[in-house]
Formats: C-alpha cells, structure tokens, sequence
C-alpha cells in the first residue's frame, strides 16, 4: 500500500467520525444533518478514491472510478448547507428551489454513470486520464462544481458581512473556510494542473477532510447554529406544553404545534389548511375577533373537538397576527387543557358539599384556630353552645371559652396536641357569653399542610353537663345501694350468729351423743354460711367471694368448734386468686363444710396424727 492510498483510507475514516460527531452535536438542526451528510458521503468517496489506487486490475480501478461520479452531489449539498446557515427560509420554503439544486446534479450523475473512465496508472496508484480527448462528464461536473463553489461562497460571503452578531461572523468565518478554501485547491489541483500536464496525486478527499474538520471544531468551540430569534421560536413551538393553533384570515389551519397534536389526536397533516371549525367547538369566539383588536389578547373558556368526538374544555387565549396596523395575517390560538383542572374542582366541590354537610349535621360544635389559638371558624353549633355570634368569636381567643381555672390546662394541652396530632376526651369548665359555665368535652386535632406543617387546630367540642349530672346521680344511687348491701349483709351474717349461738346455748342440754353431733354440725353449716355474708360485707365486693380467704376462715372456725390443733391435724390449703358468686359459693361451701368435718371425725381416730390438703382449681 503507497502512502497516497493509506491517506485516502485515513481520509475516509476521519470522515465517517466527523459525520457522526456533528449529527449528533444537534441531531434536530438541519445544518448538522447536512454537513453530516456531506461528511459521510466526503468519507464513501475517498474510500471509493482507495479503492482505485489501491486496485490490482484496470477493471477494479474502473468500477470505483465510477463510483466516485457520486462527487457532483458534493456542490448540490454545499449549496444546500449555505442556504440553511445564512436562513434563507423562503427559498426553502420552495420545492422549486430543491429542483434547481438537486435536478443537475442528477442529471450530471447520470452523464457520469453512463460514461466509461479511461483508467491510468501513475506511481501513485491507478487515477483517471483526461486524454486523448476530455470527457462530457468532466466537463459538466467541472462547470457544476464551479457554479456550486462559487454561489456557496457568496451566500456565506454576503451573510458574513451581513450579520451584526459577533458570534455569527465567528461561526460564518469557519464554514467559509472550511467550504471555500477546499474548493480552491480542488479547483486548482483536479481541473488546473491536470489540464496543464502537470501530474500531481488528486488530495480532493484530503482537503476536504481538512475542511470538514474545520467545520467540526467550529460547531465544538461556537455551539453551531446561532440562537437566532427564528431558530428560539421554532424550539418554543415544538417543546411548548401549551397547545398552539395558527389560523389564517380565511379560518384555516396553517400552523399546529406537537402538544396539539397529542391533545386532539390529529396527525399534522390531517390538519393543515382544514377549517377551524373541525375542532372548535364555539366559531363564535373566533368570528367575533375584530381587526381592530391587532395586539390584543382575549382569554377565554371554551371546548375543542378531538378526533374521537370528545369535547375537551381549554383555556383559550386568542390574538391577530397583523402585517400592519389594521392588516392581519392570521389568529394565534394558544390553550392549556382544562381536563385535570375541571376533574379537580368537581372532586374538591364535591369534597366540599360533603364535609359542610357533616359539619352542618354534626351535633357537636367545630371550631378552628391558629397556631396562637385565634379562633378563625366556628360552626352553627358552636355559635347556639356558646350563645355567641360569628362576627364575636372571629379573631378572638379560644381560651376566651374556657373558664380561667381551667386555661392553664387547655393550652399545656393544645401544646401536647402538636406532639400527638391528636388528643380526645380533654374535660374542661367552660363558659357561655352570659357568663353560665357547664362543663364541656374537648377533642383536638392539628390541621397540616400538604408540606406537613402545622398550620391550624380543630377543636370539637360538646356539652356535657347532663352526661355529668346523670353519672352523678348514678354514682349516688350506686353508693346507696352499695350501702343498703352491705347492710343486708351484715344483718344477715348477725342473724346467722344469733342462730349459730341458739344452738350451741341449746346443745348444752342435749345428753344424747348423737344429738350432740347433729346440733354441733348444724351450728358449722350456719357459720359457713355467715362467714360468706361476713366476708361480702368486709371486702364491699358483693358479686364475688375470695375462696382462698374463705377456706381460712371455715377451717379454722371448724378447727375451733371440735377442739383440733393444727400440730396434731395440719391443714394445707391451695387456692389463689379464685373467686366465685354468691349463688355458686354457698352450696360449694356447704359440701366443703361437711368433707372437712367428715374428715376430723372419722379420717383420723384416736390421737392419730395427718394433714388435710385442700386443692380448689378452676
């Protein structure tokens, strides 16, 4: 490999890179894609270049000979490219103009194709021959690459000394440069010295890399293209989450950007040049635009019709585009989709109905405060609990309704409450704008931000005075009861004694043995029966008997009435924490009664010694 084609091959992959590197510098602006364009196509040619220097055979080197007739592209481009940097948007605007540019280029491709190249070799590998005679196709694309260097240089030229915008002479310096200077020296080394005899290498894809590279550190160190006021509106226009519609005077569709694309559902082009009266909804808002209105805006509610059929609500906001004073050119219409708007003011309206209906319905008062306790809302029941008007309680304490003993509480409290978010059942002495005091229950609860401040108390309050005065009734009546119990009891355990006594004075008469023992029994099972009453009336619990203090003392009283010693009969009792009714314990305690006194009398004749174990499990 010569070191002519090694430079083509260098040549090709410095372009490939270079082209990617600019497309995607700003892959949506147009200069990029273009001069990415030219640098892909700039990186094929001088493969096609390596190809033929490099070929074996006349016939490789002839086929990529023709090949690189794709080079009579590069001055359609290079016009191309100048006609979007100096923004000449009318002219591109005109389908005519791409005929102008592109149509000889084609043609000329065409000549190039259909023409054989006559292929030579010279010590830098296989090249074209102009002799013996000079092809149409060199001549062509000769008088085609003039015409297309020199306008490319103009239009840059003029747009240079044109611009104000240092930048942009910056930026215009650079592609002049890296477009015009190329085109010199392949002007002067592919048309002039070959046509003098003089054999040089063609450096075409060289120079043009270098251009390109040129180019490329231009838009690297300048941030190509300029801001320009057209390039900002045509970013707005796409980005812009707003809808933007643009009618002409005859009320028809010229302009619509993405968002109302995405909005309607319409494609662009099933939009362009339609009446306006396919998506608005009311004509009359846009009918009654004057054109003594030029400069104003009108806002307005109103619907759109999307491509489905839905009527979508939007605020519109409309204005002429005039071209003078009282010429207009057009109307502006720009909207925001009320959709979520409307959905959230039917859902807070609703919310809103619903919790002043249970504010109204609710039976107890509601009250809200600041943070420093200024009352700000009071309900109905508030105001009839208080005895207060509205335009009273507004702005004024909400310790004001408690009475001063209690205040100090109250706000120790609304403190705590801050803490808790929420504290219930708080009892409080207040107080009616006449003066009268009754007793009130408080719950409060604190009001946050969506940022989770705190920002407000609601305080429910309610009257409790008659709950109170019931409970002290029943506390009352309760007592009295408890008292007339413990009175009952007491009589009943004193006659149970009285009987107990009756019959001991009488055993004493009795000189039957076995008489003796019936009367001596009957005497326990009355005691076991006052030692219940006794033991309800000493603990003042009336429902349930302790068995484990129970047992003690019937045993102990049974212990007593046959002269046992524990020494001689121990006795072991196991029953915690059990407690039974009355109505169960005193036939439980009677069957206790008559085991314990079988068990002295006939468990342990004579003097013989045990133990009793008496185990009461649930």
């Amino acid at each position: 490999m010569n070191i002519f084609s090694l430079l083509s091959l260098v040549a090709s992959i410095i372009c490939f890179f270079l082209g990617n590197f600019i497309y995607y510098k700003n892959p949506e602006n147009s200069l990029n894609k273009l001069v990415a364009i030219l640098a892909i196509l700039t990186a094929f040619l001088a493969f096609t270049e390596y190809g033929y220097r490099q070929a074996e055979t006349i016939g490789t080197a002839t086929f990529y000979l023709q090949l690189s007739t794709l080079w009579i592209l590069v001055p359609a481009i290079l016009i191309h490219i100048s006609l979007v940097f100096t923004d000449r948007k009318k002219l591109l605007e005109s389908k005519f103009t791409y005929l102008l540019i592109y149509l000889p280029a084609v043609i000329i491709l065409i000549v190039g194709l259909i023409t054989h190249p006559i292929a030579v070799h010279q010590y830098w590998g296989w090249t074209y021959s102009l002799y013996p005679t000079i092809p149409l196709f060199f001549i062509l694309m000769s008088i085609w690459s003039v015409i297309g260097g020199l306008l490319t240089s103009l239009l840059v030229l003029k747009h240079y000394f044109n611009t104000e915008n240092v930048l942009e002479k910056k930026q215009t310096k650079y592609i002049f440069l890296g477009l015009f200077a190329p085109l010199i020296f392949i002007f002067i080394i592919d048309l002039i010295l070959p046509l003098s005899h003089i054999k040089i290498p063609e450096l075409t894809m060289i120079i043009i890399t270098v251009g390109l590279l040129f180019i490329a550190y231009g838009m690297w160190r300048y941030h190509f293209p300029v801001l320009t006021p057209a390039i900002a509106a045509d970013k707005i226009i796409s980005t812009m989450s707003n809808l933007l519609i643009i009618l002409n005077t005859e009320r028809q569709i010229v302009l619509v950007n993405q968002s109302a694309e995405n909005l309607l559902k319409y494609k662009k082009e099933d939009l362009m040049g339609k009446s306006s009266q396919l998506i608005f909804n009311h004509q009359d808002e846009l009918e009654n635009i004057s054109s003594d209105e030029i400069g104003q805006v009108k806002t307005f509610e109103t619907q759109i019709k999307s491509s489905e059929n839905n009527f979508i609500p939007v605020l519109m906001s409309v204005s002429l585009i005039k071209i003078s004073e009282k010429e207009p050119l057009g109307i502006v219409c720009i909207g925001s989709d009320l959709t979520k708007e409307k959905e959230i003011k039917k859902a807070l309206k609703k919310s809103e109905i619903l919790y002043s209906t249970l504010v109204k319905t609710d039976p107890d008062a509601i009250i809200t405060a600041d943070m420093n306790g200024k009352i700000s809302y009071t309900s109905k029941q508030a105001l009839k609990m208080y005895g207060y008007k509205e335009e009273d309680l507004i702005g004024n304490s909400i310790f004001d309704l408690i009475t001063v003993e209690y205040q100090e509480t109250a706000k120790k409290d609304l403190q705590k409450t801050i803490n808790e978010n929420i504290l219930r059942n708080l009892e409080y002495k207040l107080v009616k704008k006449n003066g009268d005091q009754f007793i009130g229950e408080w719950n409060i609860a604190v009001i946050k931000s969506p940022d989770e401040d705190e920002v407000s108390f609601m305080i429910t309050a309610r009257d409790i005075t008659h709950h109170k005065n019931i409970e002290t009734q029943m506390q009352a009546s309760l007592q009295e009861k408890t008292v007339l119990l413990r009175e009952i009891h007491h009589r009943v355990k004193n006659n149970l004694q009285i009987i107990s006594s009756l019959l001991n004075l009488q055993s004493k008469y009795i000189a039957d043995e076995n008489a003796f023992e019936v009367f001596k029994e009957s005497q326990n099972r009355v005691k076991s029966m006052a030692i219940i009453h006794e033991k309800l009336y000493q603990s003042g619990n009336f429902a349930e008997i302790n068995v484990a203090e129970y047992l003690k003392n019937l045993t102990a009283s049974i212990y007593s009435s046959y002269g046992v010693e524990l020494d001689v009969i121990s006795l072991e009792i196991n029953a915690q924490h059990i407690f039974l009714d009355i109505t169960t314990a005193v036939p439980c305690f009677l069957i206790i009664n008559e085991m314990i006194t079988n068990c002295i009398k006939h468990a342990f004749p004579g003097d013989r010694r045990g133990k009793i174990t008496i185990n009461f499990e649930k």
